[in-house]
């Protein structure tokens, strides 16, 4: 899976798109993230919550047969409609990717999370693979949270059969939540 869909990463001081600064992007089969140092902010917890979110996007669309976006969509909340995509979310400054508990009853990881389904599926697998107590605390006390969690790791298991529930919880690293 990983030798097919990714070929490069690229890790540069800046990045651009429209003329708004980015954190990260991807293209069919790289992924480009940033890192200005440590003095700046780029820990290495960012640059790894990046890479999977990053990586994510590409693995949604080399994989999209297998997903299911009613089971994902079943966890927002009625009538709710996403900001548009991760362009608009940077437009209106709502790039927060740290977990956000109050968002957590929604459906909703962090503010970054309500811009687009796929950056709201970023932001849960990139939870997913770095997962920390406290997101599964998150997963396991709110309904549409574990709906979404759900739907993210069907969509891996039906990439590769080793990505159940049980592989995910068994990732969780003892540091705090997402950094990033």
């Amino acid at each position: 899976m990983l030798k097919a869909s990714l070929k490069r990463v690229y890790l540069i001081r800046e990045l651009n798109c429209y003329g708004l600064p980015y954190g990260g992007t991807n293209s069919v089969d790289a992924i480009y993230l940033c890192n200005d140092g440590l003095q700046n902010g780029y820990t290495d917890a960012f640059v790894e919550n990046s890479a999977y979110h990053e990586f994510s996007s590409i693995l949604l669309r080399n994989y999209f047969r297998f997903w299911k976006e009613e089971e994902w969509t079943a966890g927002n909340p009625k009538n709710f409609k996403y900001l548009g995509n991760g362009t608009d979310a940077v437009r209106e400054g709502a790039t927060s990717v740290h977990q956000d508990p109050t968002l957590f009853a929604s459906g909703f990881l962090s503010v970054y999370s309500k811009a687009s389904v796929e950056e709201d599926f970023n932001v849960m697998s990139e939870n997913l693979f770095l997962g920390s107590t406290s997101f599964w605390k998150a997963i396991d006390s709110h309904p549409r949270l574990k709906v979404k969690a759900g739907a993210a790791m069907r969509l891996y298991q039906r990439i590769h059969p080793e990505f159940s529930e049980a592989w995910f919880r068994k990732q969780t690293p003892s540091r705090p939540a997402s950094q990033g």
